[in-house]
C-alpha cells in the first residue's frame, strides 16, 4: 500500500506552509476526529535512521539517506499520517548536527519550541554509543526541549509530554542499564537547567514521562531489526498494549479542524523572535498559552452556560443560579490564574483581567435573562394580587398593595445583589430602577382603575337614589317646586364628602384626587337632574303630569276624597280651578331655575330653557283635547234626569219576597253563608281598590231599574206596557250612560280615560 501524502508543513528557509489544514482535512480525512487524533515527532541527529524509523514503525514514505548519498535528507519539518497507526500524524523534524546549518542553532531551537507545541509524543532518536556522553549531540537538544517546555508552554503537571527515547543499534548492554542510564542524565540535563520563579524545585516528572526502547543494528542484525521493529508497532496502534503510547493526558487538545490555524499561530509566535531567547520568549508564549487556558476554560463551561440560557430563554426562572454563575465564575477564574500565573507576571495580570471581563461578559447575559424573567413574573403576579384587591378587598387596597409591592421590590433587589459577580462592572441598582419604576407604574394603573370602578359604583348608588327623590319630587309642579328642588341639590351635594370617604377609603385619596371625584360626581348629579327633567317635558311625558295636576282639582275634593258627580253640581269651578292649576304648572316648567353653586359648579348667566313656545303649544293643546272629554263627561253626569223608585215598589216586594222571608227564619243557616260570602266580597273590593267600579255598577243598574219601573208606570196609564225591544233600548241607554256614581273618583295611578269613559284618577 502506497504512503499517505506528505507536506513539508515548515521549509528550510523556515516558510510555514499554508496548506496544513487543507491536508487534515481533505487528504488525511481528520476533518471530524475532534480530538480523537494523535501527534508524534521525532528528533535526532541527522543521519542516524530518523527517517528511517518512522517509514519502517508507521508505513510513511520519508525521503531516506542511501549509501551512495550521505548528506541532509529532511529539511524543515515534514508532516503525513500513519499508514499501521489510526488517526495518527507522523512529523520527521530536521536533524541536528547538520553540515549544511552549522553553529546556527536557530532550527533546532525553534523546530523544538514547535514540536512541543502540538505533539503528544517525542520519539528521541539516538545511538547508543552516545548514552552517558555529556557532549553527545541529543543531550544538547533535550536540554532545549527541557527550556522550552517548562519556561513556555507546560504551565501545570497534568498536560504531559511523553519522551520515547528509541536507542538505536542496540548490540549488548541490558536496557534496563541504558535507560537507567538515559533517566539518570535526563534529571541531571532538569536539575542543571534555569528554572521560571516559583517553579525552582519543579521535578521532571511533573512534565514529562520517559520511556525507553531499542532496536538492533538494521543493517548488521536485519532480522533482529524487524522482529523489534514488529514488537514495537502494537505501542502506537493498540490502546490495550501496557506500552501503548497515545494516552489522553499526553493531548494538547487541539480539536483536528483547528490544527493548521493553531500551528500557523504557534510558528508565528516563534517566528516573532529570531534569537529564542527564553526571557523575550516568554512573553511572547505567555501570551500564546494564556489565550489557549482561556479558550480551554470557556469551553469547559460552555455546555452548562448554553444550558442555563436555554432555560432562561424559555422564560422561567432558574433557582439556584446565583450560587452557579458564582461557582462557575470562582472556579474559572481560579483555574486560569492556577494555570497562567506561572507565564511573565505583566503578561498574566493583563490577560487575567481580560479573561475576567470574558466571564464578565458571558455570565452577564444569565444575569440580564434572569433578572429580566424576574422582572416579569414579579409584576404579573403583582397585577393579579392587585386586581384581586380591587374586587374582594378594595377597602384594604392602599395597605396592602403597598405591603405586597415592598415585598416585591425587596425580593427583586435581592435577587439582583445575589446574582452580581463581585468584581464586575454591573451595576445591579440599574436593573432595579426599571422594575421599580415599572411596578409603580403597575400599582398606580390599577389603583387608578380601582377608583374609577369604585367612582362609577358610588355615582350608580347617587344615581339610584336621586332618581327615586326626583320621582317624588315631580309628582307636585308648583310654587315650591324648584324650591324643593335647591333642597335637593344641597342635600346631594352635602353627602357626597361623607360618600367619598366611605366608598374610597381604601384608596388613600390625596386632597386633589378626592377633589377629582367630588367634582366628577357633582357633575353626574348635575346630568342627570338634567336629563329627568328634560325627559319630565317630554310632550308625552308632561301632559300626562298636568292631567294629574289637572285631577288634583277635577276629581277630588279638598279632603281628597272622590268627587260623584250629581245633578244640579257646578263642573266649570272644577273645571276651571284644575286647569289654571296646569296652566301655572307648565309655565313653572319652563325654565330650569336650579342653584347649582352647592355642587361647586357655577350657575349660567341666565336660566336654561326647559320648554320652548313650540312645545308649549303642543303640550297645552293635546291637554286641552284630553280634559275636554272628561268636561263633558262630567256635564252630562250633572244633567241627567234623577231616577227614584216608587213607594208602592217596596210593599210589592215584601208581598212577594214573604216565601222567602219565611224560608230565612225557618233554615237561616244558608242565608248566614250568603252573608259570609258577601262580606269577603267586600273585603276583596276594599283590597283591589274596586270600589268605585261597584258603586259606577250599582249606580247603572238602579238607572236601569228606575227607568224601566217609569216606563211600566206610563204603560199602565196609557195602555202600552213596554216590550223586548224597548227594554233592550233602555239597556243600551244606560250602557252608553257615562254619568256613572264613580265620576272622578278613579283610582290613583291609573291611565287617563279614553273618550267614552268615566274620568278616572292618572
Amino acid at each position: 500500500m502506497s504512503p499517505n501524502p506528505m507536506l513539508n508543513i515548515i521549509s528550510g528557509d523556515l516558510e510555514l506552509s499554508p496548506d496544513i489544514q487543507e491536508y487534515v482535512n481533505d487528504k488525511w480525512g481528520l476533518k471530524d476526529a475532534g480530538h480523537e487524533y494523535n501527534l508524534i515527532a521525532i528528533f535526532g541527529a541527522q543521519s542516524t535512521g530518523k527517517s528511517t524509523l518512522l517509514n519502517t514503525v508507521f508505513g510513511t514514505g520519508f525521503d531516506v539517506m542511501t549509501a551512495n548519498r550521505r548528506q541532509q535528507t529532511t529539511k524543515g519539518l515534514w508532516m503525513t499520517t500513519s499508514g499501521t497507526a489510526e488517526n495518527t500524524i507522523v512529523m520527521d523534524v530536521e536533524g541536528t548536527d547538520s553540515r549544511e546549518r552549522g553553529e546556527d542553532l536557530e532550527m533546532e531551537r525553534k523546530s523544538a519550541l514547535f514540536s512541543l507545541a502540538i505533539s503528544q509524543v517525542l520519539l528521541i532518536n539516538l545511538l547508543e554509543t552516545d548514552i552517558g556522553r555529556s557532549n553527545a549531540s541529543n543531550y544538547g537538544l533535550l536540554r532545549t526541549v527541557f527550556e522550552v517546555n517548562l519556561g513556555l508552554f507546560q504551565s501545570t503537571s497534568a498536560q504531559k509530554t511523553l519522551l520515547l527515547f528509541v536507542i538505536r543499534d542496540h548490540y549488548g548492554t541490558p536496557v534496563a542499564e541504558l535507560s537507567k542510564t538515559l533517566e539518570e542524565d535526563m534529571n541531571q540535563i532538569w536539575e542543571g537547567i534555569r528554572k521560571p520563579e516559583g517553579l525552582e524545585d519543579a521535578k521532571l516528572s511533573q512534565y514529562f514521562d520517559l520511556a525507553f526502547t531499542a532496536l538492533p543494528h538494521k543493517l548488521i542484525q536485519a532480522a533482529e531489526f524487524d522482529a523489534a521493529v514488529e514488537k514495537l508497532k502494537p505501542w502506537f496502534s493498540d490502546p490495550d498494549n501496557p506500552n501503548y503510547v497515545f494516552k489522553k493526558e499526553y493531548r494538547k487538545r487541539i480539536p483536528s479542524d483547528g490544527l493548521g490555524h493553531f500551528a500557523g499561530e504557534v510558528w508565528e509566535q516563534i517566528c516573532s523572535n529570531k534569537d529564542l531567547d527564553l526571557p523575550t520568549q516568554r512573553q511572547l508564549l505567555a501570551k500564546f498559552r494564556c489565550d489557549e487556558i482561556s479558550r480551554n476554560i470557556l469551553h469547559s463551561i460552555n455546555d452548562e452556560v448554553q444550558e442555563l440560557q436555554t432555560a432562561l430563554e424559555g422564560g422561567r426562572e432558574v433557582a439556584d443560579l446565583a450560587d452557579r454563575m458564582h461557582t462557575i465564575y470562582q472556579t474559572s477564574f481560579d483555574s486560569f490564574c492556577h494555570q497562567a500565573s506561572r507565564y511573565e507576571t505583566s503578561v498574566f495580570q493583563t490577560e487575567r483581567d481580560v479573561f475576567a471581563q470574558t466571564l464578565h461578559g458571558i455570565l452577564y447575559m444569565l444575569f440580564a435573562a434572569q433578572l429580566r424573567n424576574i422582572h416579569r413574573s414579579s409584576l404579573k403576579s403583582f397585577t393579579a394580587f392587585v386586581e384581586k384587591l380591587n374586587a374582594e378587598n378594595p377597602d384594604s387596597f392602599s395597605t396592602e398593595a403597598l405591603k405586597q409591592k415592598e415585598h416585591l421590590l425587596a425580593t427583586f433587589e435581592n435577587s439582583a445583589r445575589s446574582l452580581t459577580i463581585p468584581g464586575s462592572p454591573w451595576k445591579y441598582e440599574e436593573q432595579v430602577k426599571p422594575f421599580s419604576a415599572d411596578i409603580n407604574a403597575v400599582f398606580e394603573k390599577l389603583r387608578a382603575a380601582g377608583i374609577k370602578n369604585k367612582e362609577v359604583a358610588l355615582q350608580e348608588e347617587i344615581s339610584t337614589k336621586l332618581e327615586a327623590d326626583l320621582a317624588f319630587a315631580f309628582n307636585t309642579i308648583d310654587a315650591q317646586f324648584w324650591p324643593g328642588m335647591d333642597t335637593l341639590v344641597t342635600e346631594a351635594a352635602a353627602k357626597l364628602p361623607e360618600a367619598i370617604d366611605t366608598h374610597l377609603k381604601g384608596y388613600q385619596l390625596s386632597e386633589d384626587e378626592r377633589a377629582d371625584v367630588q367634582s366628577t360626581l357633582s357633575a353626574s348629579i348635575k346630568d342627570l337632574i338634567t336629563k329627568e327633567l328634560n325627559e319630565l317635558v317630554d310632550a308625552s311625558t308632561f301632559n300626562s303630569k298636568l292631567r294629574t295636576i289637572f285631577h288634583s282639582k277635577f276629581r277630588f275634593d279638598s279632603q281628597r276624597r272622590p268627587i260623584i258627580w250629581r245633578p244640579g253640581m257646578n263642573v266649570e269651578t272644577y273645571f276651571d280651578s284644575g286647569k289654571l292649576l296646569a296652566r301655572n304648572a307648565l309655565e313653572a316648567m319652563r325654565f330650569i331655575k336650579l342653584d347649582w353653586s352647592p355642587l361647586g359648579i357655577s350657575n349660567p348667566p341666565t336660566p336654561l330653557a326647559l320648554i320652548d313656545k313650540k312645545l308649549e303649544n303642543k303640550i297645552w293643546t293635546q291637554f286641552e283635547s284630553e280634559v275636554a272629554v272628561e268636561f263633558q263627561d262630567a256635564s252630562m253626569r250633572c244633567d241627567q234626569p234623577q231616577y227614584k223608585i216608587p213607594k208602592w215598589t217596596y210593599l210589592a216586594i215584601f208581598l212577594l219576597g214573604f216565601n222567602e222571608l219565611m224560608d230565612f227564619i225557618s233554615s237561616p243557616g244558608k242565608y248566614l253563608l250568603i252573608a259570609v260570602f258577601l262580606g269577603l266580597l267586600y273585603v276583596v273590593i276594599l283590597a283591589f281598590d274596586l270600589q268605585v267600579p261597584v258603586e259606577n255598577f250599582i249606580y247603572r243598574v238602579r238607572v236601569f231599574a228606575g227607568r224601566l219601573s217609569s216606563a211600566i208606570v206610563r204603560g199602565a196609564v196609557t195602555g202600552t206596557m213596554p216590550n223586548f225591544n224597548d227594554v233592550m233600548q233602555m239597556l243600551n241607554d244606560n250602557k252608553n250612560d257615562r254619568g256613572t256614581a264613580g265620576s272622578g273618583a278613579a283610582s290613583a295611578g291609573g291611565s287617563p280615560p279614553a273618550a267614552g269613559a268615566g274620568p278616572k284618577e292618572d
